[in-house]
């Protein structure tokens, strides 16, 4: 993907199509993907509706309404050995796109309205306003610009000399002996950052079932 790419969207191809018919497109975790994308996606709706009389093809998106969702503090567009301005300036509040977008913020905590009268929802509360203050920088700042965020004990998984078990057993204690399994492993899970790792845990947690395994 360059600053010059197109999608592969032909004239009359259903997908060319489908995009004409279409009154809105959403797409999520926008924040992770390069500018280009968003940029490539331009220049082929633009092409695709340049002779749709009922579009623009002088307007980003050749007029359609785009909706892009995710959050910035998150993850950014990932660059291969990039340093912090490469990242930066692929995110997609660097490209031109940005100016024509409107900037909608998220109100409520839906999750949390969901959980209203919960035992926990103190708890859950009050992690949900220390991740927003993590993602914020809203932690008092030293003389060299640093902060520092303190984790609480109960989020740490003790150090052993095997990772997977200690946080499996962090996070999954006792899982074999659970009267309700489906809803026990449903209400938690463990995030990895490549699939690789992921299946490390998996196989680590079907390793201690001990039942016949199948697909």
């Amino acid at each position: 993907m360059t600053e010059d790419s197109m999608c592969n969207i032909k004239h009359g191809s259903p997908l060319a199509k489908l995009i004409q018919l279409s009154k809105l497109i959403i797409w999520d975790e926008a924040p992770m993907t390069h500018r280009h994308c968003f940029e490539a996606l331009d220049r082929s709706m633009r092409d695709v509706l340049k002779y749709s009389s009922h579009y623009d093809a002088s307007l980003p998106f050749a007029g359609k309404t785009i909706v892009f969702g995710g959050d910035f503090r998150q993850i950014l567009p990932v660059i291969p050995k990039g340093t912090r301005q490469n990242i930066v300036h692929a995110a997609l509040n660097s490209s031109f796109l940005w100016s024509f977008c409107t900037v909608v913020r998220l109100s409520k905590n839906m999750r949390l309205a969901r959980m209203a009268g919960e035992p926990n929802e103190p708890a859950i509360q009050s992690f949900a306003d220390w991740i927003l203050k993590i993602g914020d920088g809203a932690f008092a700042e030293n003389q060299n610009g640093e902060s520092l965020i303190e984790i609480p004990d109960n989020m740490i998984a003790p150090m052993t000399s095997d990772p997977v078990d200690s946080i499996v057993r962090a996070i999954y204690p006792d899982f074999l002996t659970q009267s309700d399994p489906i809803s026990y492993l449903y209400s938690r899970a463990i995030l990895a950052p490549t699939i690789d790792e992921v299946e490390k845990v998996n196989d680590y947690m079907l390793s201690q079932i001990d039942s016949e395994l199948r697909t």
